[in-house]
C-alpha cells in the first residue's frame, strides 16, 4: 500500500487500485479566463467535448464569434458532475429552471454556428472540475491531473512535468451567468444517457 501527494493531491493505492483526491482549498485559481455566454456538449465514446462559446451581438443566430472545447471524461462527467456536484446544481436548478427561451439564448447548434476561422477555435483537455456561483454569476475551474506526475509519485521513477505543477494544473476558469450555469447543468443532464 502506498499513500503519498502533495498538497493539493494525495495518491493512495492498494494492489492494482490507485485512488486520487484533491484538496480544493490548496488549488489556485487557474490564471486563463473565458466568458462565455452559450454551451453545447459532444458525446463520443469515453469522453465528452464541452463547447463554451460567444456569440455575435449582430446575429446571436450566426457562427460564433469564438468557442472553445473543453474534453473531459464521460466517467468523471458521471462522477464528479452528475454524483459529486448533485448537492451543488439541484437548488441551482430549482432556483434557476431551464426554459425553452433558455435554451435558444444558450444553446448552440455545431454543425451550424461552430466558427469557420481556426483562430477562433480552442480546444483543452481536463480531468477535474471545481465550480461555484454567487447571486448573479458562475465559475467553473477546469484543472488538469497528471498521469506522468501520478505515476512518478506512485513508482518513484522519472517523469515529464512542470516541477512546480504538483500534479495538478489549472486549465481555465469559464465565467457564466447563473442562468447559463443552470443550464450547462441541465444539458449535462439530459446527455447522461450518451455517457460510454
Amino acid at each position: 500500500m502506498f499513500t503519498g501527494g502533495n498538497g493539493a493531491m494525495q495518491l493512495s493505492q492498494e494492489g492494482d487500485r490507485t485512488s486520487v483526491s484533491i484538496d480544493t482549498s490548496k488549488l489556485r485559481p487557474p490564471e486563463k479566463q473565458y466568458v462565455a455566454d452559450s454551451f453545447t456538449i459532444d458525446t463520443f465514446i469515453g469522453h465528452s467535448d464541452l463547447y463554451f462559446g460567444k456569440k455575435s451581438p449582430r446575429d446571436r443566430n450566426g457562427d460564433l464569434l469564438n468557442c472553445i472545447a473543453v474534453r473531459f471524461s464521460n466517467k468523471l462527467l458521471k462522477d464528479l458532475v452528475l454524483k459529486g456536484h448533485k448537492d451543488f446544481y439541484d437548488p441551482l436548478l430549482k432556483e434557476f429552471p431551464v426554459s425553452s427561451d433558455h435554451r435558444k439564448q444558450f444553446g448552440i447548434v455545431l454543425e451550424e454556428q461552430f466558427p469557420i476561422s481556426q483562430d477562433s477555435q480552442h480546444f483543452v483537455f481536463a480531468n477535474f472540475l471545481y465550480a461555484a456561483h454567487s447571486a448573479d454569476v458562475g465559475e467553473l475551474m477546469f484543472y488538469g491531473i497528471s498521469p506522468a506526475y501520478i505515476h512518478h509519485m506512485l513508482s518513484g521513477k522519472p517523469a515529464v512535468f512542470a516541477p512546480d505543477s504538483n500534479g495538478v494544473d489549472g486549465i481555465i476558469t469559464m465565467i457564466v451567468p447563473i442562468d447559463l450555469l443552470s443550464y450547462i447543468y441541465q444539458i449535462i443532464i439530459e446527455t447522461k444517457n450518451e455517457f460510454r
